[in-house]
């Protein structure tokens, strides 16, 4: 069962049971259905989870093992870089304290595992830049033509089944204050495909 599907079908049934329960369930009555979303910036974002692998093989350093000689990418993985940003002396001179300080301090963290690894996996949504409307399509994430790769374009679809479903509905969307801003990207060729 898709997004869309698995709100539509809440929805439904939360109305279904307002509409028939109370001392009104004898009386004619519409059905009232009042939404509130949430329009953070993770509404903005893809359903999907993205993982996104950050490695040192590409550059031929080993953190877990390396010595000496300055690093050849600082920035090959996060916690390269927390290392670096701790101890600078480490981007000139990868001693015992840097492989330590990467090893117990920050991949073990990050991993949960025991032992040291040279790459980190972490997973992100992709962001797509707005909401489907016509002020703000965003960006055509899956390439499919449409901007409706947000998760907020998919509960208002999601929210027109449910009130299309109805004869007659009282029908309110709310969302939280926010502060519009502006975006770097104003066509689809300059948005980012990659959070």
């Amino acid at each position: 069962m898709s997004l869309v599907q698995r709100i539509a079908y809440v929805a439904v049934a939360a109305v279904a049971a307002l509409s028939a329960s109370g001392p009104a369930a004898a009386q004619v009555t519409k059905s009232r259905i009042t939404v509130l979303l949430d329009n953070s910036g993770s509404m903005l974002q893809t359903p999907e989870i993205v993982d996104l692998p950050s490695t040192c093989t590409a550059s031929g350093f080993s953190p877990c093992t390396a010595s000496g000689g300055p690093v050849p990418d600082t920035r090959c993985n996060a916690c390269v870089s927390w290392t670096i940003a701790n101890l600078p002396s480490c981007a000139s001179n990868w001693t015992t304290t840097c492989r330590n300080t990467y090893r117990n301090n920050c991949w073990q963290a990050v991993t949960g595992q025991t032992g040291c690894g040279n790459e980190l996996v972490f997973t992100e949504s992709v962001a797509t830049r707005g909401d489907g409307s016509a002020q703000h399509p965003g960006c055509d994430v899956d390439g499919d033509g449409l901007a409706d790769d947000s998760r907020i374009y998919q509960a208002k679809n999601a929210l027109q089944i449910v009130v299309a479903t109805f004869g007659e509905v009282e029908f309110s969307l709310w969302r939280f204050a926010g502060l519009e801003g502006g975006q770097s990207c104003t066509n689809a060729n300059q948005c980012p495909t990659v959070p």
